[in-house]
C-alpha cells in the first residue's frame, strides 16, 4: 500500500526539516585545502572529528526517521534520513574537488574504508529503527520475515541483494557520465531505485531488505577497487577523467552512495512492495504497512 496523503506530507515535511538541519555540516566536512566534495577522511577537520560532525548533523534526520517508523512504514524512516543526507552531499559540492586534492590512484583505497564507515553509520540507524518498531508493537501484526531486522539473511534475500548490486552497478557505470553533483546524485537514485524494484519483483520471497540496503557498499567497493587495479599513475587517471572516460562508479564519493543510493533503494523497495501487494498471491508475504 502506498502512503496516504497525510503520510506523504509528513514524509516530505520531515525530509525538508532534516535537510535544513544537516546543511551546516557541509563546511567542516569539505576538503581540507578548500576544494569541494565531502570526504570524512580528507575533510577540513580530522577524520575522527569529521565522523563526529556527521553523526551530530544526522541526528535531527534520524530522530524524524524514528518518529516516522514508530507506526508507519520503516522504509519511510530510511527514506527521510537518506534524503537529508543527500542534501548534505549536494551542498558539499562535486567529486572534482576530491579528485584534485587526492593522491591518486591510491586514495581510492581510502574511499573503500570511508564507504565502510558510512555503511556502519547506516547499520546503526537501521538498528534503531528496528528497535523502535519492536518497542512500538508495530511489527506484531507482521510475520517475522516481514520485519526490518538484523540476523543471517535467507537465500532469497541474499540473492535479491546481489541482483540489486549487479543491476544498480551496471546502470550507474554508464548512467553517471561526469562528476557534476546532479549527474552523480540523480544517476545513483535512478540506478538503485530501478535495481531495488526489479530485484524485489524477481525475488518476491526476499522479505529481509538488509542485503539490498547493503548493496551500495558492495557497488562502491567494486568501483573503487576497479580504479586501484586499472591505474598505476595519477597521470593516466587524470587524463581519462578530463576525457570523461572514468566509469560512473568511480565518480561518486562514499557520501553519494550513503545518501542518493539509499534514497533510490528505499523508494524502489517500497515501489515493488506496492506492486506485489496488488497481487493476490503476494498479500501473505507483503501485508499493508501499518
Amino acid at each position: 500500500m502506498f502512503p496516504s496523503l497525510p503520510q506523504r506530507l509528513l514524509i516530505a515535511g520531515s525530509a525538508l526539516v532534516g535537510s535544513l538541519a544537516i546543511g551546516w555540516a557541509a563546511g567542516p566536512l569539505g576538503g581540507a585545502v578548500g576544494f569541494p566534495g565531502i570526504s570524512l577522511l580528507s575533510a577540513e577537520v580530522s577524520p575522527v572529528w569529521a565522523t563526529a560532525i556527521a553523526l551530530v548533523a544526522m541526528l535531527p534526520a534520524v530522530v524524524l526517521s524514528l518518529v516516522l517508523a514508530w507506526r508507519g512504514n520503516p522504509l519511510a524512516g530510511i527514506f527521510v534520513a537518506a534524503v537529508s543526507l543527500t542534501a548534505l552531499a549536494c551542498l558539499g559540492g562535486s567529486t572534482d574537488g576530491w579528485l584534485w586534492r587526492a593522491a591518486l590512484p591510491g586514495a581510492y583505497g581510502s574511499l573503500i574504508v570511508e564507504a565502510a564507515i558510512w555503511a556502519g553509520l547506516w547499520a546503526a540507524v537501521i538498528a534503531l529503527i528496528a528497535v523502535v518498531r519492536k518497542r512500538s508493537g508495530a511489527d506484531d501484526a507482521l510475520p517475522h520475515h516481514g520485519r526490518l531486522h538484523f540476523g543471517l539473511p535467507d537465500g532469497a534475500s541474499l540473492l535479491a541483494g546481489l541482483l540489486c548490486a549487479a543491476i544498480a552497478g551496471t546502470i550507474a557505470w554508464f548512467l553517471v557520465a561526469n562528476t557534476h553533483t546532479g549527474q552523480v546524485v540523480g544517476g545513483l537514485i535512478v540506478a538503485f531505485a530501478v535495481a531495488a524494484c526489479v530485484s524485489q519483483l524477481l525475488v518476491p520471497k526476499a522479505a529481509n531488505p538488509l542485503p539490498m540496503l547493503a548493496s551500495p557498499l558492495l557497488v562502491a567497493v567494486v568501483g573503487y577497487a576497479w580504479m586501484l587495479l586499472s591505474y598505476d599513475t595519477d597521470t593516466a587517471l587524470l587524463r581519462d577523467w578530463h576525457r570523461l572516460r572514468l566509469p560512473g562508479l568511480a565518480l561518486a564519493l562514499p557520501i553519494h552512495y550513503a545518501s542518493a543510493a539509499m534514497v533510490g533503494l528505499s523508494f524502489g523497495i517500497g515501489w515493488a512492495h506496492g506492486i506485489l501487494q496488488g497481487q493476490p498471491t503476494a498479500n501473505a508475504t507483503y501485508p499493508a504497512s501499518s
